[in-house]
């Protein structure tokens, strides 16, 4: 939690054991907590490439899909990691690439790809790493 409040500070973002606080640990479970906790808040799913690359592992994929819009942002080579996706095989699904800033709809059952952006180098698994 200190790793992400060092590297994070915006106003607008928080950095919070919710999971622990609300008893979930399925992100489902935990999306549904928070969209019935706060159901004027608009939520996004924002990711890396690899939970896109795996999330039709997860419990209940499907229907977190259709919870909320997602943004995955690519590493390199985005296009073939993006074409190849096992998300983009999922019927009744909408996907939309990003390539530059801009205004986007963000709706429920619909995934964005960011492509090719400068990243900072450090992951989701180093940043648990460190943590233990």
């Amino acid at each position: 939690m200190e790793q992400c409040r060092a590297i994070m500070d915006h106003p607008r973002v928080v950095i919070s054991d919710l999971e622990r606080q609300l008893g979930t640990n399925v992100t489902y479970d935990t999306i549904s907590q928070l969209k019935r906790h706060f159901p004027r808040t608009a939520f996004v799913w924002i990711s890396g490439m690899d939970n896109a690359l795996t999330m039709h592992h997860w419990g209940r994929w499907r229907e977190l899909l259709q919870l909320l819009p997602t943004l995955h942002i690519t590493r390199m080579p985005a296009a073939s990691f993006v074409r190849n996706c096992p998300l983009k095989m999922l019927q009744n699904h909408r996907h939309q690439t990003i390539t530059r800033g801009g205004r986007y709809p963000l709706d429920s059952g619909q995934s964005y790809w960011l492509l090719h952006q400068n990243m900072v180098d450090i992951s989701s698994t180093n940043i648990r790493k460190n943590t233990k």
